[in-house]
């Protein structure tokens, strides 16, 4: 397992347990920040390091803490917060990763990471559980101010949102059949 059990706290009551997993770029460096920890719960590096943010994922979850991650605009509340560190300087359109884009094993350890998580807390895979931050507005219809993280491939720069997120979903699945 690459999430260590003293990472990942036991919750007992079924109505304050997480419900859906965020995934991000942190819009910096391939490298995690101290500022990187105060918002997501996990930050997966870019050599494939996973780091454990500052909140504990009990944090987010109902009734939230007063320092909790927050990851995703008015989205927190049961939501854990994952992302792969890089994407300084990102343009959407015409599309440029920037200085730091992540890579495919990032893509692929963050993917690992979420179904550990998903294994872990009984979270479901499904597009208003396992969602890009990206997609959160389209998908459930909390705002985002034009988020489009991670909806944009470096190694796949032809795909749209719905074939990103799909091919992450996809691997999720794929980690929670080879994990159970």
């Amino acid at each position: 397992m690459l999430l260590k059990p003293e990472w990942l706290p036991e919750i007992k009551f079924p109505k304050r347990k997480p419900h859906a997993i965020v995934v991000h770029w942190t819009g910096g460096a391939s490298t995690c920040s101290e500022l990187d920890k105060e918002h997501y719960h996990f930050i997966v590096e870019g050599d494939g390091d996973v780091i454990k943010g500052d909140c504990s994922i009990r944090d987010n979850c109902r009734p939230m803490s007063k320092n909790y991650a927050a990851h995703a605009l008015n989205f927190n509340g049961g939501a854990i917060g994952v992302s792969l560190c890089g994407m300084a300087g990102a343009k959407e359109s015409p599309f440029n990763p920037g200085k730091y884009p992540i890579n495919e094993r990032q893509w692929d350890i963050a993917a690992r990471v979420v179904a550990e998580l998903c294994i872990k807390y009984g979270i479901a895979v499904t597009y208003e559980t396992v969602l890009q931050h990206g997609e959160i507005q389209k998908n459930t219809g909390v705002a985002q101010r034009g988020k489009w993280d991670c909806c944009k491939l470096p190694w796949q720069p032809e795909w749209n949102s719905e074939q990103v997120c799909r091919d992450f979903r996809l691997r999720v699945m794929k980690w929670i059949d080879r994990l159970s």
